[in-house]
C-alpha cells in the first residue's frame, strides 16, 4: 500500500498557485489569470457573479441582486460565441442590439466590475478610426442597451462604463465553482468539491472565449482566465475524485490536465496518485518518465521535489 503522507499536498498546491498571479509559465504549470481575479472576494471587480445559471447559483450560493433591482438571472456569456441569456433562455443576438452594441457588453463582462474608460471603448468598437461624435455614439449605444435589458446592466457615464454589479458572466461564474470546490476539499467534504468542479469544467470546456472575436486583444485576459480556471477545476475534480475512490473519473480529469499543459506537474502527481491506487504502479512510473522527459527537453529541469518524491514512494512499494 502507498503510505499516504502526500494526501491533499496537490489539492493545496493547486489553492496556493491560483492565488499567486504569475506573468507567464514557471516550472510546468500554465500562467495564472494575471490581474483578473474570481470569487467573491475580489475587490477589484465589484460583486461576486450571480447564479444566472440554476446549477451555479445551486452549488455557488451566488447571492441576490444586492437591491439593484437588476435581474439576477441575465447572464453574459463570455464561452464560445458571445450571447445574452435570461432564465435560461437565450436572446436572439438582433433583439439584443446591434453588434457594436453587443460587443460594449462583451468587453463589460470580459472587465466585469472595473470601469472601463470610454478611451478603450471607443478603440475596441473603431480601432483607430473613431468618428467625430464617438462619446456620443457610445452614449447612444449604451441607452439603447438599457432600454432594451435593464436601466442598470450598465453603470457609469462619459468617463467610463462598467458592468452593472449583479449581471453574471459564465467565466466568474465558473471561477467561483472552482473556488468553491477548492474551499471544499481544503474542509474535507469532496463529493460537494467534486460536483462544483464538474460543474466549472462543464461551463468551461464547450468553447474558446469569444469565437467571434478572435482578433480583439480586450478578450485576451479573459481567454487566459479561462484556460487558469479550466486547470485549477481539473485539479480539483481529481483531487475530489480520488478521495472518493472515484479513480477512474481521477485519472480522466488529470489526463486531461496533461493533454492541455504536458509540462503540469500538480495533475501529474493526481495521475500517478490515481494509477498506484488502481494497483498500476507500472503505469504511474510511466507518467513520471514522460513528465521527466517533457521537463527535461522544454526546460532543461527536473521535476519539483513533490514528484520526486511521490515517485520515490511509488519505487520502494514491494
Amino acid at each position: 500500500m502507498v503510505k499516504h503522507r502526500w494526501g491533499g499536498t496537490d489539492a493545496q498546491a493547486s489553492v496556493v498557485e491560483a492565488a499567486r498571479p504569475g506573468p507567464g509559465p514557471a516550472r510546468g504549470h500554465s500562467a495564472g489569470p494575471g490581474r483578473l481575479q474570481t470569487g467573491g472576494q475580489s475587490a477589484s471587480h465589484g460583486a461576486t457573479g450571480p447564479g444566472g445559471l440554476p446549477s451555479a447559483h445551486d452549488v455557488c450560493g451566488c447571492g441576490a441582486d444586492g437591491g439593484t433591482g437588476v435581474s439576477t438571472r441575465l447572464r453574459l456569456n463570455l464561452v464560445g460565441t458571445f450571447t445574452v441569456s435570461q432564465d435560461g433562455r437565450t436572446w436572439p443576438a438582433t433583439k439584443v442590439g446591434s453588434r457594436k452594441a453587443r460587443r460594449i457588453l462583451a468587453l463589460l463582462a470580459v472587465e466585469r466590475g472595473r470601469l472601463v474608460s470610454l478611451h478603450r471603448v471607443v478603440e475596441a468598437l473603431w480601432d483607430q478610426a473613431p468618428p467625430r461624435r464617438s462619446a456620443e455614439n457610445v452614449a447612444t449605444l449604451v441607452s439603447r442597451l438599457r432600454t432594451t435589458l435593464d436601466p442598470e446592466v450598465i453603470a457609469g457615464g462619459r468617463t467610463g462604463y462598467r458592468l452593472g454589479p449583479a449581471v453574471g458572466v459564465d467565466v466568474y461564474q465558473a471561477g467561483d465553482l472552482v473556488t468553491r470546490a477548492e474551499r471544499m476539499l481544503s474542509g474535507h467534504q469532496p463529493v460537494s468539491a467534486a460536483s462544483a468542479a464538474r460543474r466549472a469544467v462543464d461551463l468551461l470546456t464547450t468553447a474558446e472565449v469569444l469565437e467571434d472575436e478572435p482578433d480583439a486583444l480586450w478578450a485576451e485576459p479573459a481567454r487566459r482566465l479561462q484556460g487558469d480556471l479550466l486547470r485549477r477545476a481539473r485539479h480539483a475534480a481529481a483531487e475530489a475524485a480520488l478521495r472518493t475512490g472515484d479513480l477512474t473519473s481521477a485519472q480522466a480529469a488529470g489526463e486531461a490536465a496533461l493533454r492541455t499543459d504536458p509540462l503540469d506537474e500538480i495533475a501529474c502527481r493526481l495521475v500517478m496518485r490515481a494509477h498506484t491506487k488502481a494497483g498500476d504502479t507500472a503505469r504511474a512510473l510511466a507518467v513520471y518518465q514522460r513528465l521527466r522527459e517533457a521537463l527535461a527537453e522544454e526546460l532543461g529541469v527536473d521535476p519539483a521535489r513533490a514528484t520526486r518524491d511521490l515517485h520515490m514512494e511509488i519505487l520502494l512499494i514491494p
